[in-house]
């Protein structure tokens, strides 16, 4: 890498987790999912060099049963927590989950359900039926990464497959705070940005976090974070 202008562009794929909360398009993550090299380790030398700015090259989301990506802007990002509003023209088929804004259903030692895309890429692949994988990658390719396969355009041959679906885990909520939640549902690094559901089938927060150490405490941000953040999006006029 030079830092005078002349190496070459250094590009990294990033997956996570979100999910429509309105008809108009607003979609809900992590921050750190739009932002990766705010927190990820691998980042940390290109940090520390000055006058490198990273940029997000293309924002796209991929929908269950729907073969096209749809393309996504930044609406608003939270000041308080790690939540980011993004906006796109989702199909119509697209449900928009529903909210617990009032927190009722979020009520320590009740089961909860998680959705989202854990372990990213490598757990979507080895939910695919292995003869059309074969027709997908490369049987010789070992292990998929930027610089063996083309991670964007594999993600449109599995979207056009409609073998893009989102993994549940269940568990309950263990702790609840006004800032965080607390579970035990299984996930792991690409879950970020997944609702946490309560049996009512509202969202009662957003998966963000799991311990390193401790594979089975996972924290969330509750959804109430999400509250003003969603209120200036809809005072944004669309372009």
């Amino acid at each position: 890498m030079a830092v005078d202008g002349q190496g070459p562009i250094v590009r990294s794929t990033f997956l996570g987790t979100g999910f429509l909360v309105s008809r108009a398009g607003a979609i809900l993550t992590n921050r750190h999912v739009t932002r990766p090299w705010e927190v990820d380790p691998t980042f940390a030398d290109v940090r520390k060099l000055g006058g490198l700015k990273p940029r997000m090259a293309q924002l796209r989301a991929f929908f269950p049963d729907i073969s096209e990506p749809v393309s996504l802007s930044v609406a608003k990002v939270s000041e308080t927590a790690d939540l980011i509003v993004l906006r796109g023209k989702a199909p119509r088929s697209v449900p928009v989950l529903p909210l617990d804004l009032d927190g009722a259903d979020a009520v320590p030692g009740r089961p909860v359900i998680v959705l989202g895309y854990p372990a990213g890429l490598e757990l979507l692949l080895a939910r695919v039926d292995p003869a059309l994988l074969a027709t997908l990658v490369d049987p010789e390719v070992v292990e998929i990464t930027d610089r063996t396969v083309d991670i964007p355009v594999l993600l449109e041959k599995l979207s056009r497959a409609k073998q893009i679906h989102p993994y549940p885990t269940s568990g309950r909520l263990t702790e609840k705070r006004p800032h965080q939640l607390a579970h035990d549902a299984g996930t792991a690094g690409g879950g970020s940005g997944g609702p946490i559901f309560a049996t009512s089938g509202r969202v009662i927060g957003m998966n963000s976090a799991v311990a390193r150490e401790f594979e089975t405490a996972a924290l969330g941000v509750p959804i109430r974070e999400a509250m003003e953040p969603l209120a200036q999006v809809r005072r944004i006029p669309r372009r």
